[in-house]
């Protein structure tokens, strides 16, 4: 069985690669056209505010499962905000999903949020092994 820090790593690459998806393909799709839509130039200030935080988000998501990959022993309290952060933003895209579009297919976020819970989940519980010798 994989040691905890391959799951650390697995997430962070996935983390990682969704703020490179959320730049990439998210940008052309929701940032792009809210910008040109007739919302206030207050209004798009805030959503370019909070579209950019999403970024950072995730970027920061990634680096700090990485830095939890690189150490030698589990740091249970980065895995569990990490995996917090992941649950909730995953939570939303179903709750609006379902709120406001009456099913969970349109909003397929919360498909990454899952799997990112699910490799820290399995982070959390693979043993720690693979440890340096002594001296």
């Amino acid at each position: 069985m994989p040691t905890f820090r391959v799951w650390c790593f697995a997430a962070a690459a996935v983390s990682l690669g969704t703020a490179l998806l959320h730049v990439i393909g998210g940008g052309p799709e929701f940032h792009e056209p809210a910008l040109a839509s007739a919302m206030s130039a207050q209004w798009k200030a805030a959503f370019s505010a909070i579209w950019h935080e999403v970024t950072a988000l995730l970027a920061i998501n990634g680096l700090f499962l990485a830095a939890a990959g690189m150490t030698w022993r589990r740091n249970r309290m980065v895995l569990a905000l990490t995996l917090a952060l992941n649950a909730a933003f995953g939570v939303l895209f179903i709750a609006y999903g379902l709120a406001r579009l009456g099913d969970v297919t349109q909003l397929l976020q919360w498909v990454l949020f899952g799997g990112l819970c699910g490799l820290i989940a399995l982070a959390m519980a693979a043993p720690e092994g693979g440890q340096p010798a002594a001296g």
